[in-house]
């Protein structure tokens, strides 16, 4: 199965002050929106992919914008990412709506063996 996982709010998300993080030690906040059934949490305690069907899954968590952000998080790919079934993590982004905003995007995936990593700024319909 393909399936390309976005975040956007970015799942565990840790500001160096604390404003806001999730390690899903309680497991699944109601402050996620978006494909809340293609997800669980594992015995881990991490947020996991669970999706029965090819497609995109989706969620999000807003946060308060600051003149000075950081992130920080952890995820593990147990596939090889291609163009069609990656990561895409969306820093930030002005709405929920992906593909009409605008968004810091860190993309994880693509053909052939040279797994590339991507960080752009998309802007509306273009990246």
């Amino acid at each position: 199965m393909r399936h390309t996982l976005t975040l956007i709010g970015l799942f565990g998300l840790q500001f160096l002050c604390a404003q806001w993080h999730d390690r899903f030690s309680n497991g699944f906040d109601s402050a996620w929106i978006g494909d809340r059934s293609d997800f669980k949490i594992n015995l881990q305690q991490e947020l996991q992919l669970n999706a029965m069907d090819a497609g995109n899954s989706m969620l999000f968590h807003q946060i308060q914008k600051h003149d000075s952000m950081s992130w920080s998080f952890y995820f593990k790919m147990d596939f090889a990412p291609s163009a069609t079934n990656k990561l895409l993590i969306i820093l930030m982004a002005d709405r929920t709506e992906y593909d009409s905003a605008n968004a810091f995007v860190l993309e994880i995936g693509d053909n052939g063996t040279n797994d590339n990593w991507k960080f752009y700024l998309k802007e509306n319909a273009s990246k």
